[in-house]
């Protein structure tokens, strides 16, 4: 008989819903149960596409001894990650203070007023990997819950005080200037992997705030956080956590070479690794770097993308039961799709090997020759062998579609869309592809939609229905998601919408002192505490979001309120950027904004298209773009006034710290205001004249 969780939307939860385990979702009932009945709640929390939640799953909670001693001694929650952040990052927190470290999945025991007494991630069924077995955790645990009742409490208040500190957000301040943007690159560099990119040792993760601070150091001229960045996307591009047939980025590298990745593919870290490589390419004008953003643009347009235009969650490591089975190749496999001359060529090029570099001989894709390489190889001439490969890669794709795919976990996430809407509105601009704004558009518009209810207010989730009150997070990534869009010329629907958003974050979201921001709203139910998330983590920060939604959106319509609230909440924090600026990067980025006096580009007068596609293209969403026609119903009296056309023609005026320059007329008098103002970002870009 099928659990609780079958009648729960969330596919992680539905997962479980055959487990022996008799599993509660999160809510009142799960709670008034283990107060009831005087049980510690045993908290299991994963998400879909996570490899080792399966393991436990098939090992623990798939076996009946294991779920009968579960549901004798506890009440059993299972939760979604990425449905309730909220939950996650308390008891996450708490796993860190425990063991030093934390992951997926999470498994938790509490008290039944929710206060955590012990903390773990992945159990085995027996002892291994110096780890206890997970029904020997279960019985002392339960054990200790029956005859040492008084240290339990005791332990859970040590916890409690803990999360509380945490709670109560940064402490001290210290100056906001251009050499905290360079102290924080070079501790970035510090950790950097001058050999491979990428920072620190295996497993090895994207790190995209990091890289996006490097870009920002970049902006200013310093060389070798610019090169620092294009290495790691070059090492990246070319490994195994790219996927090489289908486009997009799996989840993280196991190895320093990112040569085998863990397989899951997240939508997040594609928004973000696509806003890395659009930063790298108006940096450098590489054309490589545009064809592997056009190529995860595609994934996800082929595979992410709802009915509705709004965008799915995740993809999962497994299928058939094994890790990576859907992505590997051996030799024999190669051959039988391309035959044996055009298979020898190809396993040159993407590094396919009888040893392999997986599991049973098999081979993660990476590009392990260039194709002069390969030509050299076999005698080709150049030409011959870019066109050969390029029909072998597009031959294993199509019979790589013919596996079973991974799952997907289809349910929408408006903060992750508003992620991936950013990514694409940059993309449009960079690029030129009117198709991307569209497409970034469809998706707002859905979630407009669908994750609103009759009074307005925002959800978080969507999978049959909205459900879940959003989180800050939501807010602020969709409020700055509207204002790209806006900027990349959607319309002013979108600065609107950024606006509403932005007034729900100062209604339902501020600090009592008014200095920051809480993850959850004020009615948030059944929190043990309501927490403050400042830190970066695998996304930017929920509060340097909502920051530079708030600053944004105050300059462009003159709320001084909105611009206010955004300097405060960041110059509140501004000890922890200089104490730990790594993990603060997005941060860093901000104040990056508000020392260069959120720069603006204002163009006035009629016919404007040229000069408003030209000052997009050359500048980074830093940079806001707007026309005072067309947005002047809501732009601020200090962003419109004075700007007029000049001689009858479409005016542009270029704004930064305070001081507007005079007004031009042309893209190349475009491009000399932006270099003289330090906002020419783009020289590489060809803006059609």
């Amino acid at each position: 008989m099928s659990n609780r969780l079958a009648l729960e939307q969330s596919p992680y939860l539905r997962q479980h819903m055959d487990n022996p385990v008799d599993w509660y979702p999160w809510g009142p009932e799960a709670l008034e149960a283990a107060r009831r009945e005087d049980k510690p709640i045993l908290l299991s929390v994963g998400y879909a596409a996570c490899h080792w939640c399966h393991v436990m799953e098939h090992e623990s909670f798939e076996n009946a001894d294991t779920a009968a001693l579960m549901n004798r001694l506890f009440i059993n929650i299972k939760v979604d990650r990425e449905e309730r952040p909220d939950l996650d990052h308390i008891y996450m927190a708490a796993c860190q203070l425990c063991t030093g470290s934390g992951g997926w999945p999470l498994t938790v025991f509490l008290t039944p007023d929710l206060k955590p007494f012990f903390c773990g991630t992945y159990f085995p069924p027996q002892d291994r990997y110096g780890r206890p077995g997970f029904p020997k955790v279960l019985q002392s645990l339960a054990d200790a819950w029956d005859s040492q009742q008084e240290d339990v409490a005791e332990q859970a208040a040590r916890f409690v005080d803990a999360l509380a500190d945490l709670a109560r957000g940064p402490e001290g301040t210290a100056p906001l200037n251009v050499e905290l943007i360079m102290r924080g690159a070079g501790a970035a560099l510090r950790r950097f992997d001058a050999v491979h990119g990428g920072f620190g040792q295996a497993p090895k993760f994207p790190s995209t705030s990091d890289l996006l601070l490097l870009e920002a150091a970049a902006r200013r001229n310093h060389e070798a956080a610019g090169h620092a960045v294009t290495l790691t996307c070059r090492s990246m591009a070319r490994g195994g956590i790219h996927d090489q047939l289908g486009g997009g980025f799996h989840r993280y590298s196991v190895d320093e070479r990112w040569a085998v990745p863990h397989f899951e593919k997240m939508l997040y870290d594609n928004a973000l690794l696509a806003r890395v490589y659009l930063s790298a390419l108006r940096r450098t004008g590489e054309a490589w770097l545009s064809d592997v953003v056009e190529d995860l643009f595609a994934y996800v347009a082929r595979e992410m993308t709802a009915p509705s235009g709004a965008f799915f969650s995740t993809q999962d490591a497994d299928s058939e039961g094994e890790e990576g089975r859907f992505f590997v190749w051996t030799p024999a496999q190669v051959e039988a799709v391309l035959g044996p001359e055009a298979a020898k060529a190809a396993c040159l090029h993407l590094g396919v090997t009888a040893e392999g570099n997986f599991e049973h001989h098999s081979t993660v894709l990476h590009v392990a020759q260039d194709p002069a390489g390969v030509a050299q190889a076999l005698g080709w001439t150049l030409e011959a062998t870019t066109a050969r490969l390029k029909s072998a890669r597009a031959g294993l794709f199509e019979a790589r579609r013919a596996r079973v795919a991974p799952a997907r976990d289809e349910k929408i996430l408006a903060g992750w869309n508003g992620l991936m809407v950013s990514a694409l509105a940059d993309g449009a601009t960079t690029l030129g592809q009117p198709a991307y704004l569209a497409a970034a558009c469809r998706a707002l518009d859905a979630v407009w939609t669908l994750l609103r209810d009759q009074h307005g207010a925002l959800h978080r989730v969507f999978k049959d229905t909205a459900r879940i009150p959003a989180f800050l997070e939501d807010h602020a990534y969709l409020a700055v998601a509207c204002l790209d869009v806006h900027r990349a010329g959607g319309g002013v629907v979108y600065l609107e919408r950024a606006r509403a958003f932005c007034r729900d974050i100062q209604a339902h979201f501020p600090t009592e002192d008014g200095q920051g921001f809480y993850a959850t709203a004020a009615h948030a139910p059944d929190l043990l505490v309501r927490a403050r998330v400042t830190q970066d983590e695998a996304i930017p920060s929920a509060a340097s979001a909502a920051i530079t939604a708030l600053y944004g959106v105050g300059q462009l319509t003159g709320d001084a309120a909105m611009v206010g609230t955004a300097q405060r909440a960041l110059e509140a924090c501004s000890g922890e950027l200089h104490k730990r600026p790594t993990a603060y990067a997005s941060w860093l980025c901000q104040a990056d904004t508000m020392l260069r006096g959120g720069p603006q580009v204002v163009i006035a007068g009629p016919h404007a298209n040229v000069l408003l596609q030209a000052a997009r293209a050359l500048t980074d969403a830093t940079v806001l773009v707007t026309h005072v026609e067309a947005d002047a119903g809501l732009l601020g009296a200090s962003v419109k006034d004075g700007k007029v056309a000049q001689d009858g023609k479409a005016a542009a005026y270029v704004c930064a710290n305070q001081t507007c320059l005079a007004p031009v007329v042309d893209i190349p008098g475009l491009t000399q205001a932006l270099r003289q103002a330090g906002l020419l970002v783009s020289a590489h870009v060809v803006v059609d004249r």
